[in-house]
């Protein structure tokens, strides 16, 4: 459609959206989280013997992968 019509457009998908609000309105609620966030308080906590990082093969100091993330407020 965008061939058709002449439009200019571009959508963005954000993939590294983190958190929830304290109060617990919005955000992710999964019993077995398998994303960073949760896994990290959940290790913080002591809820987790370990938190598991998987790749060490990147160009970085430590070989693990540089991720950015964004607040999920912050992007609504």
């Amino acid at each position: 459609m965008a061939n058709r019509y002449d439009w200019k457009y571009v959508i963005f998908r954000y993939f590294n959206v983190a958190g929830a609000e304290m109060d617990a309105s919005n955000g992710l609620r999964v019993k077995n989280p398998t994303h960073i966030i949760p896994n990290i308080n959940k290790t913080a906590l002591g809820q987790n013997d370990s938190l598991k990082i998987f790749g060490d093969d990147y160009d970085t100091r430590d070989g693990s992968c540089i991720r950015d993330y964004i607040y999920v407020l912050d992007l609504a």
